[in-house]
């Protein structure tokens, strides 16, 4: 049975942080759309560095870092702990997809959208758009 729950990409988080990003006045839409029904909202430890990290190189450290911290405070979002077994699964779908453009971040992602029956992505990132999973820019 499909999960209620909603994925968060990198593409996501920084559309909805930087008011320059082309995909900003779309992310800040979807992102209405998930709090007006409320369900879980789902990401990974690597795609909050991913994050942070790139708000660190586009806009400043401070942006960054309170962007981080909001994330890690905040009640309203699970952020999944990569362990060695997740990682180890992750390089190994990495090895078969990397020449596809996929990135071990994104082969993580996957794995935890599979483990958990996750549908619904909020992401602007195509590779996340696999089997089951739907982005929600899409819908």
């Amino acid at each position: 049975m499909a999960s209620t729950a909603v994925f968060v990409d990198t593409s996501a988080f920084f559309a909805l942080e930087y008011a320059r990003d082309q995909h900003h006045v779309a992310a800040q839409a979807i992102f209405t759309r998930i709090r007006q029904r409320p369900c879980p909202l789902i990401t990974t430890t690597l795609v909050l560095s991913e994050s942070v990290n790139l708000l660190h190189r586009r806009v400043d450290a401070a942006h960054a870092v309170e962007f981080g911290q909001r994330l890690l405070n905040s009640q309203h979002i699970e952020i999944v702990a990569v362990d060695a077994g997740l990682l180890g699964r992750a390089w190994d779908e990495f090895r078969r997809h990397a020449a596809a453009g996929v990135s071990l971040v994104d082969c993580i992602s996957r794995i935890v959208l599979r483990d958990r029956n996750i549908v619904h992505v909020f992401a602007f990132d195509q590779h996340l758009q696999t089997g089951s999973a739907r982005l929600l820019a899409e819908e």
